[in-house]
């Protein structure tokens, strides 16, 4: 049978839709139901193209239905409950990795948050002897000028300190004011 693109995609419809599929599906297990019967006749007059497939669905499974049931070995019941050992066994050692891989779990969590911690508390470090040394820079540096400079200045400390005391006026009263204390 040769199928076009149309019918391809019919074809792939029918089979995706969920009504045809639970049909399929329960004539599997079981014969199907009048009302059952009936929405199948009702979906393969809607897409007659899909006869075919549900007739070769229908002699498969009549098919295996007439098959008689495999022999069980004579030592069926020993490899299930051996199955079923190696099964407790199995999720015991599944356990056990798991209760030994909880130290990993949380290990690289807190190595993280004690690295993070560490460089603030290296950069906090760094941040203070920086600060500290560019003090003691400055006052080197201030006490090579003080210690260089004349004291000189410190005779006319009350004339500055007395313009502390001025309010702020008219540049002429200010130069008055300085010419008499010269």
């Amino acid at each position: 049978m040769q199928l076009c693109a149309g019918n391809g995609f019919k074809q792939r419809r029918l089979m995706n839709d969920p009504q045809y599929q639970r049909l399929k599906e329960l004539s599997w297990k079981r014969p199907l139901s009048p009302e059952e019967e009936k929405t199948l006749r009702e979906l393969l007059q809607n897409h007659p193209e899909h006869q075919p497939d549900w007739e070769s669905e229908v002699g498969l499974n009549h098919l295996l239905g007439h098959l008689s049931d495999a022999p069980l070995s004579s030592n069926f019941n020993a490899q299930v409950l051996s199955a079923i050992e190696r099964e407790k066994s199995e999720r015991a050692a599944l356990r056990r990795r798991r209760s030994h891989s909880y130290a990993p779990n949380w290990l690289p969590r807190w190595s993280v948050a004690f690295l993070a911690v560490a460089l603030v508390l290296f950069s906090v470090q760094q941040h203070r002897s920086s600060n500290r040394a560019e003090m003691a820079r400055s006052v080197a540096r201030v006490s090579s000028v003080a210690s260089l400079s004349e004291i000189g200045w410190l005779k006319d400390f009350d004339a500055i300190r007395g313009l502390s005391a001025i309010p702020a006026t008219d540049d002429d009263k200010l130069l008055n004011i300085l010419e008499t204390r010269k």
